[in-house]
């Protein structure tokens, strides 16, 4: 039962990623400027969080991906002040 909750949350994640790249690369195409890469910074709120994040990054098609670089922030103590709005 545990596997199957784990498969299910790496396939949510990759969905938002997925959906991240999308925005990000419609953010590229529709810029002022002439930027060749952006950044995407994402907070993870443990190790866990950040190896499913790097599990998902991994299956996305290089194309969606292809001009962001992705920088990931892991937090290993209570952060609620970044997490909760």
């Amino acid at each position: 039962m545990g596997f199957i909750i784990i498969i299910i949350i790496i396939i949510i994640i990759i969905i938002i990623i997925i959906i991240i790249f999308a925005g990000v690369n419609q953010s590229s195409r529709n810029t002022l400027e002439n930027w060749q890469k952006q950044v995407l910074h994402v907070w993870s709120a443990g190790n866990d969080v950040t190896n499913t994040l790097v599990q998902a990054f991994d299956v996305i098609d290089p194309e969606v991906r292809s001009n962001t670089v992705v920088l990931v922030t892991t937090t290993t103590t209570p952060c609620d002040f970044i997490y909760k709005n």
